[in-house]
């Protein structure tokens, strides 16, 4: 008797349940089923946002890979590194955004040394700004850190070709020395390469100064030596012309005058007949008989 009534009296509750249930749905159903329509399409927004990033990143991947940098084709390069440039500032994904601008700031730094006179400025502050944006977004991945510290002392290096301005070099030595000084950099090639770097700052950081050269000469003759002015690249001295005595064996005869000419010989008389007598000869008497 007592199951019995313990089964009777949870019926009653379950009962008793539904009926609260259904009466608060009956009273509050209208909310109920706005927030049920908010929940999934929460959901929907969420599956469709990811899904849209990873055909976007999908996109923006296979269009990074059609870039082309050949050195053959300048103005194709700049073209390729002003898309990937546009790539990279709407680009979500950490994965493409690091690849983007490592590729964005070593490519600008090869056209600024490959400008008909290098540096390249435009391009120079170009590779300056991909590698401040791998500093500030990627500070604790060594290979950000270690490529955009050695990638901005050598903008240095190239902005004080440009300028001449000393600054640039306490510039350069301060990343250089961040390297150095990076305990997950002491394993990697940016660690060696930055401290050679460092040593040769003075050498590096030497303007050199060409002089003028000097103005050509005018041509002028004196004597027996001719000057001629310098025809090639200035400051090449002028060419002295002297003349040169012939070898013996180089010296002939000088030609007979008219006046020395040589005795003409008539040509020989074909067989059976005498030679002719010159005019202005005397003939010759023929032998005598012995008596």
């Amino acid at each position: 008797m007592k199951a019995n009534r313990r089964h009777e009296l949870k019926e009653n509750d379950l009962a008793h349940a539904l009926e609260r249930g259904r009466d608060y749905l009956h009273e509050n159903g209208r909310n109920v089923a706005l927030i049920f329509l908010a929940a999934l399409a929460v959901v929907v927004i969420a599956t469709f946002t990811v899904r849209s990033r990873a055909v976007a990143t999908e996109d923006a991947w296979r269009r990074k890979a059609q870039l082309l940098f050949d050195k053959e084709k300048p103005v194709e390069a700049k073209e390729s590194l002003e898309k990937l440039i546009a790539l990279t500032n709407t680009a979500a994904e950490e994965s493409f955004v690091l690849s983007g601008l490592l590729d964005q700031a070593m490519q600008a730094l090869r056209l600024a040394g490959e400008a008909a006179t290098p540096p390249d400025p435009a391009f120079n502050e170009k590779a300056k700004v991909a590698f401040e944006q791998l500093l500030s977004r990627f500070p604790n991945n060594p290979l950000a850190v270690g490529v955009a510290h050695c990638g901005l002392a050598t903008v240095a290096e190239n902005r004080f070709a440009l300028d001449g301005n000393p600054a640039h070099k306490n510039e350069a030595h301060r990343h250089l020395t961040a390297v150095i000084e990076n305990k997950a950099l002491e394993r990697m090639p940016f660690y060696g390469l930055a401290r050679d770097r460092r040593v040769a700052l003075d050498d590096t950081f030497t303007r050199v100064r060409f002089d003028p050269a000097p103005p050509s000469e005018p041509m002028e003759a004196t004597g027996t030596v001719t000057r001629l002015p310098a025809l090639s690249a200035p400051g090449v001295q002028p060419v002295e012309l002297v003349p040169v005595e012939p070898p013996e064996w180089a010296k002939t005869e000088p030609a007979p005058t008219d006046e020395q000419e040589t005795p003409k010989v008539p040509p020989p008389p074909p067989d059976g007949e005498s030679a002719p007598v010159p005019a202005d000869t005397e003939p010759v008497p023929p032998p005598k008989e012995p008596g």
